[in-house]
């Protein structure tokens, strides 16, 4: 499968096969995910990796929109480390203590393909508490989670996705509404 159609064929999955998922499958997207840009090449990223069912029942129950997460195989929580991916010879400028952000969404997007491309299913998940999950998996300053992955085979693929047309979407040389 070439990479438009891994792009264009992955979607958000929230129903999955009881089918574990081998640690060799979820280094290989991690592998993935360690390739993504990232500002000055600070890479501030950690990924923890759970199969612990209650770990997974208990993201399910502090979320509003993601209680599928206790049916999933797996899950990758994914960490910025804010405070030091700024640091450029003491100078410090307030816009790239955020960088920290656009890097670890640049490496979610490579675990979302490239686990569609070997064949798993996710769904990138934005509700949790952020103090509940840091509990769980002890994550410390200057770490904080940015993001839930879900990660297991799934059956069936939901639907094409609607899209708005290109033409609606496209500007050249400047923005037109």
């Amino acid at each position: 499968m070439n990479i438009l159609d891994v792009i264009k064929n992955r979607r958000s999955v929230r129903r999955y096969r009881d089918k574990s998922v081998s640690n060799e499958l979820i280094e290989k997207i991690i592998d993935a995910a360690r390739f993504a840009p990232s500002a000055h090449n600070d890479q501030p990223w950690k990924f923890i990796v759970t199969k612990d069912e209650e770990k997974l029942e208990q993201m399910s129950e502090d979320s509003k929109y993601a209680k599928f997460l206790s049916s999933a195989p797996a899950a990758i929580v994914v960490c910025a480390d804010y405070k030091n991916s700024h640091q450029r010879e003491g100078i410090y400028d307030y816009s790239i203590d955020y960088f920290c952000i656009q890097d670890t969404a640049a490496a979610i997007q490579n675990i979302l393909l490239a686990a569609q491309g070997l064949g798993l299913g996710t769904c990138w998940i934005g509700d949790y508490d952020e103090e509940k999950l840091s509990n769980l998996f002890n994550i410390e300053d200057p770490y904080y989670p940015v993001g839930i992955i879900s990660l297991g085979f799934t059956d069936k693929l939901p639907g094409t996705p609607k899209r708005k047309p290109l033409e609606e979407i496209l500007c050249y040389e400047k923005f037109e509404e």
